[in-house]
């Protein structure tokens, strides 16, 4: 995967997909989702 697919995957889990997942998981990516699941619980 490249670049601009990280970025897109990131995108959709912030506006709300965030248990939607891949693998291999990106370092980006897995960082994205756990913000958003502490944004979540705020």
């Amino acid at each position: 995967m490249g670049a601009p697919d990280i970025f897109d995957k990131s995108k959709a889990i912030e506006l709300g997909a965030p248990d939607y997942i891949t693998k291999p998981i990106q370092r980006q990516e897995l960082l994205t989702r756990i913000k958003t699941h502490l944004d979540i619980r705020q």
